[in-house]
């Protein structure tokens, strides 16, 4: 095994050590992050050049300022009671393949303006999945999905399992964006708060949310607890704002809005 300095802590690299004999169990390549610093704005903090997995364990409290926070070409397994703070990035935590949260905690913050879409959590040919821990994601830029699970051709994988935990995310575009399905446990505290755009957001799958039927219900007016046997979620669409001129001068009104008004107007023209 290699350590290396950051900061004032340590990561430390150890090699994967293959099965003894055929049908024991090996173990994978691991990063040990101990209160690791690693500050390098328009880079990535930690890139992993190998397709095989990678356990990232965290121990006390590890803060990366850079570009990409960490970066694998293989899955990626997040394990330890530690914290990670990653800021200032484009793609907080992004796999080639899978990411798994079993436990820890991951602070993802402070992302840059980007024109391509970017993510806390991206795992582009695999599934994204929290069996534990704590995930909190925050930006207030454009085009930045809390959770993104890439969609596949061959419907082999891009879905959102939720496990257990918490995750509590609040972005401007998809809360948790898959590709296929979005799957949420009882046993999970799940807070998602899109401001522009679908809190969960499934391509071409479905979303399924298991345990008691109860939903937060967050608006200008405050929050409020729904509680019933059975609860379905209609997320609508959005309304299509026609190209005519004129169409952004005060007065003019979307579906939306109109029903958001507290009093009947004197007069109303519907295109």
């Amino acid at each position: 095994e290699t350590t290396y300095a950051a900061g004032g802590g340590t990561v430390t690299f150890i090699p994967a050590i293959p099965p003894a004999t055929e049908g024991e169990n090996g173990t994978n390549a691991k990063l040990v992050l101990d209160n690791a610093e690693i500050n390098c704005p328009g880079f990535t903090a930690i890139a992993f050049k190998s397709e095989e997995d990678l356990d990232i364990e965290l121990k006390g409290t590890n803060v990366f300022t850079a570009n990409n926070g960490i970066a694998s070409e293989g899955n990626l397994n997040i394990i330890g009671e530690g914290t990670l703070k990653i800021k200032g990035t484009e793609d907080g935590i992004e796999s080639e393949g899978g990411i798994a949260v079993n436990s820890g905690t991951i602070e993802i913050s402070d992302f840059q303006s980007v024109r391509a879409t970017r993510a806390g959590l991206r795992a582009k040919e695999g599934d994204v999945t929290i069996n534990g821990g704590t995930v909190t994601i925050r930006s207030e830029e454009s085009d930045i999905h809390g959770i993104y699970a890439s969609p596949n051709s061959k419907d082999e994988f891009g879905t959102v399992y939720i496990d257990g935990g918490k995750v509590d995310i609040n972005v401007k575009d998809r809360g948790i964006y898959a590709g296929k399905n979005i799957v949420i446990d009882d046993k999970a505290d799940v807070d998602v708060i899109s401001t522009d755009d679908d809190g969960l957001h499934s391509y071409e799958g479905n979303i399924t949310i298991g345990g008691n039927a109860v939903v937060k219900v967050v608006s200008e007016d405050g929050e409020q607890i729904l509680e019933a046997e059975h609860i379905i979620l209609a997320a609508g669409s959005k309304p299509l704002i026609l190209p005519i001129p004129g169409m952004d001068l005060p007065g003019v009104l979307t579906s939306d809005e109109l029903f958001r008004m507290k009093s009947v107007p004197e007069s109303l023209t519907i295109i």
